[in-house]
């Protein structure tokens, strides 16, 4: 029995201490105690009076509230800098506490889901799977159909690229990244996918600000694909990107494009860095070294860009698809090719291409 009351009292110890270390809770232990101090002191108070005094307790109080309730002279500006002080200090606690605990909430159901789901097994092939995403963002189409709305384009796309982007295969060895976008030499697996405005999502670390999609489901299952193309979205500020570099890096790639970090900058600001300042883990804030281990890296297209979405067992994935496609990509932003010409050439590609 003594053992449990040890144990019991260890555990609250811990506990308190650890709320107590805690930026948010200390701030809502804090100014509980001085609540409770207050109340405390203005009770010793009335009673002292009352002894001293040699009135009744009543009496007492009562003469308290009269002073309270007495009015005061003071210059507005003064009533209004106090009034703002006390909003200040009164709704950051609060706001931190309230977001400390949306962050708990969220921390604790990702962490629930991860341990109660795990990642989904994959008994099909990619392209299979692909194919019944497709059916579902985009019923009925058995042929190339164009979406001109950014914000319909938004939601086609956020059907197609929902959760789970991730499988474990049949085997259980390993984790696949079925879902992939291709760009003449560049690709990448798709591991996440939101939307950050009404025509802005965020795709991996890319920005991409949408401009209209063309989406391909026809009779051959494995050459389906989403054709998407963006707007090119303003500068970072962080580098000297002149009108000349910018349309150097379009001839030499097909478009340019920006690479930059995100951190949280005062609570409630984001702020900019270099991805040299990224890599670094470090920046520089109004002549202070702060580090940035909790950034997020971000890559912004500053002209018109394109790619097509897939999978990765798709014939897409080629040599062929890397070769051929630049030239296509490159002359639908220019205007000198029609993009019809690109998804008649992509409907001659093979099952099994290399």
């Amino acid at each position: 029995m003594k053992l449990r009351e040890n144990i019991n009292k260890l555990f609250i110890r811990i506990t308190l201490n650890r709320y107590w270390n805690d930026p948010v809770w200390s701030k809502v232990i804090a100014a509980g105690l001085i609540t409770l101090a207050g109340f405390i002191g203005t009770t010793i108070y009335t009673i002292s009076i009352s002894l001293i005094s040699n009135i009744s307790l009543e009496k007492s109080l009562y003469t308290l509230v009269e002073f309270f309730n007495q009015d005061i002279t003071m210059p507005r500006f003064w009533l209004l800098a106090i009034l703002i002080l006390v909003i200040i200090f009164t709704f950051k606690p609060i706001w931190l506490f309230i977001k400390s605990i949306s962050n708990k909430s969220i921390k604790y159901k990702e962490v629930k889901g991860i341990a109660q789901d795990d990642v989904p097994t994959a008994y099909n092939i990619s392209t299979v799977m692909f194919s019944d995403r497709m059916a579902s963002a985009f019923p009925g189409i058995r042929d190339v159909t164009w979406f001109n709305k950014p914000s319909e384009a938004r939601k086609r796309l956020e059907i197609l690229l929902k959760v789970p982007l991730q499988f474990r295969p049949a085997d259980g060895k390993g984790i696949l990244n079925p879902y992939w976008w291709f760009r003449d030499t560049s690709s990448m697996f798709i591991h996440s996918f939101k939307h950050l405005s009404r025509n802005k999502v965020l795709m991996n670390i890319e920005e991409v600000k949408l401009k209209r999609i063309a989406a391909y489901h026809g009779d051959s299952y494995f050459r389906d694909f989403v054709y998407v193309e963006c707007y090119g979205d303003k500068r970072t500020g962080l580098y000297d990107s002149s009108k000349e570099s910018i349309e150097h890096s379009k001839k030499l790639f097909g478009y340019c494009r920006e690479e930059f970090g995100i951190i949280k900058y005062l609570h409630f600001w984001k702020r900019f860095i270099t991805r040299a300042d990224y890599d670094d883990g470090a920046t520089v804030i109004c002549g202070k070294v702060r580090e940035t281990i909790d950034a997020e890296l971000r890559v912004r297209y500053l002209t018109d860009y394109n790619f097509i979405i897939a999978v990765n067992g798709s014939p897409y994935n080629s040599e062929r698809f890397m070769e051929e496609s630049k030239k296509y990509f490159d002359g639908i932003l220019s205007g000198l090719i029609n993009p019809n010409d690109f998804f008649n050439h992509l409907k001659n590609y093979k099952k099994s291409e290399y």
